[in-house]
């Protein structure tokens, strides 16, 4: 914006007069809107778009999606609110989850797998994956072990993540039991009660 009040200033400097003044304006006129244009389309378009470079880092559509269905799966649990959700990424980068699961009162909040037991919902980084896995199950004593499955991303989505910031990937799992469940109340399992297209 500043770049283009100079250039503006020095356009109007350069040609004073008055026979200058209607391409003047046609040029001014024209950079107007080819600026106003892109401001638009950067935030109104692609405000979320990992091509658009002016893109500030903040939270993609996915996110309130995914808050959505953590929440409707938690329901179909019988704690509601209650039920234990383990988020985990590397930095503590996992803003705005907090925000937007603020209602739900039992989330752990971590920047490495826990040493704990594992929760039913858990939203984690791609990077953790093997780390999650060898966690789930190979550190947890026979008996105790629980197949977790993907929780499928939004349509919007292309691939097997969630974006929690363009660049930021995320993935959901969820205890094969409590997905079962879920896919019962919403009416719609598939033969085997797993996530369809997975």
């Amino acid at each position: 914006i500043l770049l283009a009040g100079v250039g503006a200033a020095v356009l109007v400097r350069a040609a004073p007069g008055t026979m200058l003044n209607a391409p003047k304006q046609s040029v001014l006129a024209a950079a107007v809107a080819h600026l106003g244009w892109q401001a638009w389309k950067a935030t109104r378009v692609a405000y979320d778009d990992p091509g658009n470079p002016y893109v500030y880092a903040h939270t993609t559509r996915d996110v309130p999606l995914l808050a959505q269905q953590i929440r409707q799966i938690a329901a179909c649990g019988g704690r509601g609110n209650d039920v234990p959700i383990h988020v985990i990424c590397p930095d503590d980068d996992y803003w705005p989850l907090p925000w937007y699961l603020r209602d739900l009162s039992q989330i752990g909040w971590f920047d490495r797998v826990p040493a704990i037991a594992p929760a039913p919902l858990i939203i984690a980084q791609p990077e953790l994956e093997p780390a999650l896995l060898q966690y789930l199950y190979v550190e947890q004593p026979p008996g105790r072990r629980s197949l977790y499955v993907p929780l499928p991303p939004s349509q919007r989505t292309k691939g097997e993540d969630w974006l929690l910031r363009p660049n930021v990937p995320l993935r959901a799992y969820v205890r094969l039991d409590v997905w079962d469940t879920y896919r019962r109340a919403l009416g719609n399992p598939d033969a085997h009660g797993r996530p369809q297209g997975r």
